[in-house]
């Protein structure tokens, strides 16, 4: 005996695949992470992020690894790469970089604080012109906020020193979240 009968003109594989996916629950993700928290990973933890970025015609991935030595101590390596393709011949993007955060300051309810440590260098290769490659330092304060209930506020103070074909720049930056 049939109930009901829905036509969709799909293998039924993958019409039950789709009608899986609607009932699961979403996704919770921190990428693109802009500001950055005052914490770091436990004791001997690590952690692995990947992204994937699409951004008008510009498709690409970020991969960070991190891992923590020792006790309110950070380090990251971290990678990417994107291809523009608003111009003929595509523009290739590569980034690699290290990052080290100290959080000497951290309470469960209240105030945390440390500074981060950002090295890295852009690799841009539009494939008409010779390769530009623009090194970047950055330092950031970083202060975070934890309520009683649970929510946090965070704020990051900064500089950041770059260079790109012998031309250096640096910026004063501030983030909130």
């Amino acid at each position: 005996m049939k109930l009901f009968t829905i036509k969709t003109g799909l293998p039924r594989p993958l019409a039950a695949a789709l009608a899986l996916a609607c009932l699961a629950l979403p996704a919770m993700a921190e990428r693109p992470m802009v500001v950055d928290d005052a914490g770091t990973l436990d004791l001997h933890a690590a952690k692995l992020e990947f992204g994937r970025t699409w951004d008008d015609q510009t498709r690409g991935w970020q991969l960070v690894a991190g891992f923590s030595p020792i006790t309110n101590l950070e380090l990251e390596i971290n990678g990417e790469q994107a291809r523009d393709r608003s111009s003929d011949p595509t523009t290739r993007i590569e980034a690699r970089g290290f990052a080290a955060k100290w959080v000497p300051l951290k309470a469960e309810h209240g105030l945390s604080a440390g500074i981060k440590l950002e090295l890295g260098r852009t690799r841009i290769d539009d494939r008409l012109a010779p390769k530009e490659t623009e090194r970047a330092k950055a330092i950031l304060g970083l202060a975070s906020w934890r309520f009683e209930s649970g929510q946090l506020a965070h704020l990051n103070l900064g500089r950041e020193w770059t260079k790109l074909g012998g031309v250096a720049e640096n910026v004063q930056s501030w983030r909130g979240g």
